[in-house]
């Protein structure tokens, strides 16, 4: 493979600093679901360790990216890397990115190498199947021990339970979140509760003689719950400012959503205003069933 120019190859010095390779077989893209945007996933069954010439690579769209912004077809161009040669790799295709470590890293530059070229001492090997992966299992294993029996597996598990471990801590660390959030919104309307009962009580000559003057009771009970509304309005306000001062603390239990989600902040606002205004909901119709006499003769 010959390159155009100086222009279409990228010494290893431009590479990002955590740019991750991996060596990957045929049809390692197509287990996983990977789309593969650019090029021809065959190329990988084609490679062969005698392509010294013209080796090839695929890398991913985030390395595509930082080497070559602009946004042109990366195929053809080559790239230098530190594996002890001068010997430029040609790309063959740009697959989309994907989180290789767990789904609370960040996606990071990838490289990778046709199996034929660079085998390491320690292989994952992903099956895709139709139906229940335990009883695939064991033939898969055959087949590994068919080709050599000395090959240990250590290891069988479903990517279900490997995202799954992968979530755990942040898991268990939203459940506590969920559980003390509820503690602490459950508090909030016994709070308000109180506080409104206690008020209507305090208003109750008030709320009767404004009724006996003709107010009526939708009136009453409309005040009474704007009036709510208003404080709970407030103090979600200065809420909504403390979580927005917190949103690099909170950005660690967050995945594929911003800390500062517009939706997420206004969702919460009209949920803690309706639970605020249920919360009053009580001594709000209380206040409106005030017989204005009685209340004029007690005083």
């Amino acid at each position: 493979m010959q390159f155009s120019s100086d222009e279409s190859v990228v010494p290893r010095e431009s590479l990002p600093t955590y740019t991750g390779v991996r060596a990957v077989s045929p049809g390692f893209f197509k287990a996983m679901g990977i789309r593969v945007l650019e090029g021809d996933e065959d190329a990988l069954a084609r490679a062969a360790p005698d392509d010294e010439a013209s080796p090839i690579i695929f890398v991913n769209e985030s390395l595509a990216q930082a080497l070559w912004p602009d946004g042109e077809s990366v195929l053809g161009k080559g790239v230098t890397l530190p594996n002890g040669t001068e010997v430029p790799f040609r790309i063959a295709g740009v697959v989309r990115d994907f989180r290789q470590q767990a789904l609370s890293y960040p996606i990071q530059p990838d490289v990778y190498f046709p199996w034929a070229y660079w085998a390491p001492d320690r292989m994952y090997l992903v099956v895709r199947v139709r139906g229940d992966p335990e009883d695939v299992a064991p033939a898969v294993q055959a087949a590994v021990w068919s080709v050599d029996r000395d090959v240990p597996i250590s290891r069988v598990r479903t990517l279900e339970e490997v995202v799954a471990r992968t979530l755990a801590d942040t898991r268990l660390t939203t459940l506590l979140l969920v559980l003390f959030g509820g503690m602490a919104l459950t508090l909030g309307a016994v709070g308000v509760y109180g506080v409104a009962s206690y008020t209507v009580s305090q208003n109750t000559f008030e709320i009767g003689l404004r009724m006996a003057l003709g107010a009526g009771r939708g009136s009453v009970l409309a005040e009474v719950l704007i009036r709510f509304a208003a404080l709970a309005a407030a103090g979600i306000g200065l809420g909504l400012v403390g979580a927005l001062g917190a949103t690099r603390v909170l950005s660690g239990f967050l995945y594929e959503i911003s800390a500062t989600d517009p939706r997420t902040y206004v969702g919460v606002a009209l949920f803690l205003i309706l639970v605020a205004l249920l919360a009053s909901l009580v001594p709000a119709l209380r206040a409106s069933r005030v017989q204005p006499a009685t209340v004029l003769k007690l005083e």
